[in-house]
């Protein structure tokens, strides 16, 4: 039950995702002008929290269906980690995302001047709290030293 409700959840997250960025890039087309689309990029909505939240929902979504799998055919949890029957799929499908997130990530860097600001204060997949200005200060600080 706790699986295929973190698959649905994974699901409604990843769509809502998609959905502000099809808005954002809509509006950025229609308006480019306006304040909120300058920086290039979405970065408000789920996108404040993460880089990359519809390839996390994604990822998640195939990890539940992996161990959904797994569960349903009283796979050994300790089978499941050296064997790889079950997540052996998952962890190709999470290398090629990460491929494809290495690449948008580049293209983003090189197009939109604020985007590395955007990298440094927000997670690059796992939704997390955006780092504070005066954080990231203090981290480039240290960083210096």
């Amino acid at each position: 039950l706790v699986l295929a409700a973190a698959m649905v959840a994974s699901l409604v997250v990843e769509a809502v995702a998609d959905q502000q960025q099809y808005r954002f890039q809509l509006g950025k087309r229609q308006s480019p002008d306006e304040p909120a689309y300058r920086a290039g990029f979405v970065h408000t909505g789920l996108w404040k929290y993460s880089r990359h939240p519809n390839m996390f929902c994604e990822q998640a979504f195939w990890l539940c269906v992996a161990l959904f799998c797994a569960q349903a055919t009283g796979a050994d949890l300790g089978v499941l980690c050296v064997a790889g029957e079950y997540l052996g799929g998952f962890a190709l499908l999470a290398m090629l995302m990460q491929g494809s997130v290495a690449l948008t990530e580049a293209i983003s860097s090189s197009k939109y001047p604020l985007y590395k600001a955007y990298q440094v204060k927000t997670s690059m997949l796992v939704p997390w709290a955006p780092w504070t200005n005066a954080r990231v200060i203090s981290q480039a600080h240290r960083s210096r030293s």
